[in-house]
């Protein structure tokens, strides 16, 4: 953590069975813990027995994972992916025509950079 109280991300790769799947901005806290989520969450797995190792190598900036079973390379990477950064929960579109469809947001609100630094 920086001198201001801001978390300090890092490029972290995540690797599944061997495929560099994408690097994150991420902090370097609760690693294992992001890449259950993440996992589970963009469909690799079903659940926690799905996995056989997760090992963290944080002085190198990589995440290994491994999987039961086979791991489908092509049919995973068939579908083009968008990554967005946000503040703590990133999001993945399979289109840019999926954030096309978002209400666009409106507000007044004005804030001042100390208050966001």
């Amino acid at each position: 953590m920086n001198n201001r109280g801001i978390p300090d991300e890092y490029p972290i790769t995540l690797v599944v069975n061997g495929f560099e799947i994408a690097v994150f901005q991420l902090t370097k806290q609760d690693l294992e813990d992001w890449a259950y989520g993440y996992l589970y969450s963009e469909g690799y797995i079903q659940g926690i027995d799905d996995i056989t190792s997760i090992m963290i190598h944080e002085e190198m900036g990589r995440i290994d994972v491994v999987l039961k079973g086979e791991f489908d390379v092509e049919q995973w990477f068939a579908k083009k992916k968008h990554y967005t950064a946000g503040c703590g929960r990133g999001v993945t579109f399979f289109s840019m025509t999926d954030v096309k469809n978002f209400t666009p947001v409106t507000s007044s609100a004005v804030y001042s950079l100390s208050y966001l630094g």
